[in-house]
């Protein structure tokens, strides 16, 4: 998306990201976004502002926290790279509104890079209590857990519990992955729950490509 948009630095990105959820709360509808969309962004930049609080007080900022924040703030930034890329990538998306939510103005003059014809295949590598451990495939690929040229980021989404989701828009994304294996972590009360995966490829505009089948696996 051309040069980097999100600061580097805790405190600016955190008034960043604060600016990007609070704008999309507002005015998701004209963004083309959906009420799961809302909540992704939200939980991840609320998550962002409880951990970075904890480090930017002396008092709580100890080995933990600063190890927890640096987590989240990788997770949260990937959520709004997704759906900044996303956003950018609508061409009825306006240059005001970009500039509103403070992400890069699309350049139009480069040929953008189209997403896989392909779906990333999950495979659960190992369930343990309170986590899955997933590792990806390419559906087309003989071998090796490289991505399809032109995926960038393997979205995947997760409903906990429920009966199978027949939609995916319903579901909110849950991991921006760029490398193989990648952990997706529960609570408590949701031992015992089936965890319904959907999974896709993002290219580096924001494009998707095609869902992944539904997959099935028990939360321990």
């Amino acid at each position: 998306m051309g040069a980097p948009y999100i600061p580097p630095k805790n405190s600016l990105f955190t008034a960043w990201a604060d600016n990007f959820r609070d704008y999309i709360d507002i005015n998701f509808a004209a963004l083309f976004l959906g009420a799961p969309d809302v909540a992704a962004i939200d939980t991840a930049v609320n998550d962002w502002d409880a951990a970075y609080a904890l480090i930017a007080n002396p008092a709580t900022k100890t080995k933990v926290t600063v190890a927890a924040a640096a987590t989240q703030r990788a997770t949260t930034e990937g959520v709004a790279r997704l759906y900044a890329s996303q956003i950018n990538a609508n061409p009825s998306v306006t240059n005001g509104q970009r500039a509103a939510l403070g992400i890069t103005i699309r350049d139009t003059s480069k040929t953008p890079i189209l997403p896989p014809i392909s779906y990333p295949v999950l495979t659960l590598n190992a369930a343990l209590p309170g986590s899955h451990q997933l590792a990806y495939a390419d559906s087309l690929a003989v071998t090796g857990k490289a991505k399809a040229f032109g995926g960038r980021f393997v979205e995947i989404r997760v409903q906990v519990g429920g009966t199978a989701p027949t939609d995916e828009a319903t579901v909110p994304t849950v991991a921006m992955a760029t490398k193989s294996p990648l952990v997706i972590t529960y609570g408590i009360p949701d031992a015992g729950d089936n965890a319904y995966y959907f999974a896709r490829y993002i290219s580096p505009r924001g494009a998707p490509g095609p869902w992944a089948p539904l997959l099935t696996f028990g939360i321990i």
